[in-house]
């Protein structure tokens, strides 16, 4: 779309001075071809800013329908390791594929309606923006289970008298001091929750990655600060 509208005005901005050089003469045929110019510039101009906007409320859309459950998929995590003696996880949550569902979907929608006339740029710009949304609401959902795991478990440490312990685990870490899983089977409960947002985390950056566009920043810092929680 964006590069669809882009290539027709880059089309009348070529063709037609060249007609004004054939029906005008002398000074008369730069001044018009300067006024027909400058017409088509504010002519155009609304027609780029419809089209960003477009792509830009279709995107936000996207984001916001794709990440309305987030807090509640994590419960659900949770809720499946806490005093459930339930084993470790080792694969992606299903719902971290389904927030870029409607993303694919779009670009179907899109390939049946234009065919190969929808341009490249046109998917790239919407992936960009889809992806940069919703890994931005992730990554905060994420941080936020992160802390609150940390708080609760000071919490338990302080009830049961272990100060010191407390004191290295703090409320407001995501990723408490000394804690690395790297190459370990998580045991506790608030360690296999961590090693499943490690996996849904990691299950995103590589649906990201494969559609060839980059997440927001917000999440890369996620993906580097929760590296010990790794397999």
């Amino acid at each position: 779309m964006l590069q669809d509208t882009r290539q027709l005005s880059d089309l009348f901005a070529e063709i037609l001075p060249r007609i004004l050089d054939q029906v005008t003469d002398g000074a008369k045929r730069e001044d018009a071809k300067q006024t027909m110019q400058t017409a088509l510039s504010h002519i155009l101009r609304p027609l780029h800013v419809d089209s960003e906007n477009a792509l830009a409320q279709t995107a936000a859309s996207m984001v916001a329908s794709s990440c309305s459950q987030l807090v509640s998929h994590l419960r659900r995590t949770t809720s499946q390791y806490r005093h459930t003696g339930r084993d470790a996880p080792t694969t992606a949550s299903p719902y971290v594929g389904a927030l870029l569902a409607s993303l694919k979907e779009a670009e179907d929608v899109a390939d049946q309606v234009q065919g190969p006339d929808i341009s490249m740029d046109t998917k790239i710009r919407m992936r960009e923006i889809v992806c940069q949304g919703v890994s931005k609401e992730l990554a905060k959902v994420m941080l936020d289970a992160l802390a609150t795991i940390s708080k609760t478990e000071a919490s338990l440490l302080r009830l049961r008298g272990e100060r010191r312990k407390a004191s290295v685990s703090a409320e407001d870490t995501p990723v408490p001091q000394g804690t690395d899983l790297r190459g370990k089977v998580p045991e506790s409960d608030n360690d296999k929750i961590r090693r499943q947002i490690w996996l849904d985390v990691t299950e995103m950056a590589s649906l990201i990655g494969r559609l060839g566009v980059q997440p927001h920043p917000e999440f890369q810092n996620l993906v580097q600060t929760i590296a010990p929680l790794g397999i």
